[in-house]
């Protein structure tokens, strides 16, 4: 071992007392970014599902299920200004109709990745205006709606669906 007074021990101080400063430096920044995304995210507020959105004439169209289908539409959970974030520990959702016809079933279920989902089952074949609610345990704004049910989806119409699009990686442009 070199003593203390050595100018290469000296030198190996210097340099791992910048490498520690450095190294110090980068966790602080790390620590700093972390902290502000933090900050930045705010919280639930309001549960709305995935749904596709229809207008007509400039007007929003209830949601419209075919009678031979049963569908399910994810439940997110959405910030005051709109972001999806994570639902609230341990949340619980619900979700109930006042439709007193008997018109369409609605159950909470999953998505095949496991997420909460609302499924929908139509048992009539045809009927419009079917109220829902879904609520849930941590007293966030509800989403409530309606569906109408449907013998016709045939297409009318072509557009993107811009609420799922399938987004794979690629190398960044040179220009």
């Amino acid at each position: 071992m070199l003593p203390d007074t050595h100018p290469l021990h000296q030198l190996w101080q210097r340099i791992s007392g910048l490498a520690t400063a450095a190294f110090l430096r980068e966790l602080e920044e790390v620590e700093a970014y972390l902290i502000k995304n933090i900050a930045d995210q705010k919280p639930a507020a309001r549960i709305v599902l995935a749904l596709p959105e229809v207008y007509r004439d400039g007007k929003l169209m209830p949601l419209q299920l075919k009678n031979t289908e049963v569908s399910k539409f994810r439940i997110l959970v959405k910030d005051a200004d709109g972001a999806v974030v994570p639902a609230p520990a341990s949340d619980v959702f619900t979700v109930t109709s006042a439709d007193t016809t008997g018109s369409c079933a609605f159950t909470i279920d999953k998505m095949l990745d496991g997420a909460p989902a609302v499924m929908m089952q139509p048992l009539k074949r045809t009927a419009t205006g079917i109220p829902y609610e879904v609520k849930d345990s941590a007293g966030l704004t509800v989403d409530d709606d309606t569906v109408d049910i449907v013998t016709d989806l045939t297409a009318k119409a072509v557009g993107l669906d811009l609420a799922a699009p399938e987004i794979t990686a690629q190398p960044e442009p040179a220009a």
